[in-house]
């Protein structure tokens, strides 16, 4: 968590501006993904709060979470630029949320789940704080189904771009996990989004001799892990991608 904490303190800025983080059309299906009813909504690991913003106007008010101060300060500052006065900061983990039981419609946690040390536990949170009825909107990157080692060699290449990196867990993981937590799978879906590999580097600030060792890794990939990252160009405009799913889970009534 310490890791975590550091890492995205330190580069706050940067997430309020990324384009991956903020694109409009993303978090606009994100809301029709979801279908919130007005209630009460959680966002946990907020980041730069993207993901509360694009739910608080269908929600009564959004209560977005994270570890990092330094996050918490740029929704408080972003949110009132907005005039987005039903959005409100708790600092908290994901794997303990300080919230009541059965208080939110819905619990929302996007590109986050990777950095957590115990998904179960956060899996656990999210199923206690939701209402019956209640929904759970998971956005992450994944890893590989069907080659161990080429998943390994995934998770190598995110944590050398970023130390607090745990884990891309694979689509069928997320299922069965989310399932064991207590909750329906009602939507499931993988999709796949274009990284600029400089600009992904940037975000995290990657010194050398890391930058290098991350290139090759995408130049030189091979097999199910070239497969994985498709990369494209060269130079300035090499690129690649990063799998990721969407996943819609309901408490039972």
């Amino acid at each position: 968590m310490e890791d975590a904490r550091l890492q995205f303190g330190r580069e706050a800025e940067k997430y309020l501006a990324s384009t991956t983080h903020s694109d409009a059309a993303e978090l606009g299906y994100l809301v029709r993904f979801a279908a919130p009813k007005g209630g009460p909504v959680l966002d946990v690991a907020t980041g730069a709060g993207h993901t509360a913003y694009a739910f608080a106007p269908y929600a009564s008010r959004v209560v977005a979470t994270d570890l990092t101060p330094e996050m918490l300060a740029i929704v408080e500052r972003e949110a009132a630029q907005r005039s987005l006065g039903n959005v409100a900061t708790a600092l908290m983990p994901a794997e303990s949320l300080e919230v009541a039981d059965e208080s939110f419609e819905g619990v929302t946690c996007r590109l986050a789940p990777h950095h957590f040390h115990d998904v179960v536990a956060f899996l656990r949170e999210v199923f206690r704080v939701l209402r019956p009825g209640g929904w759970f909107l998971l956005v992450d990157t994944v890893g590989i189904d069907g080659d161990a080692r080429a998943d390994a060699d995934l998770d190598r290449f995110e944590r050398l771009r970023d130390p607090s990196h745990v884990r891309n867990y694979t689509p069928e993981a997320w299922r069965s996990m989310i399932e064991a937590a207590g909750l329906r799978v009602e939507r499931f879906e993988v999709g796949s989004r274009t990284q600029n590999f400089e600009s992904w580097l940037d975000r995290m600030s990657v010194g050398e001799p890391a930058r290098s060792e991350v290139r090759d890794i995408l130049v030189n990939s091979a097999g199910a892990l070239r497969d994985y990252l498709v990369p494209k160009g060269d130079g300035s405009g090499l690129g690649f991608t990063l799998r990721h799913v969407i996943a819609l889970g309901r408490k039972p009534d």
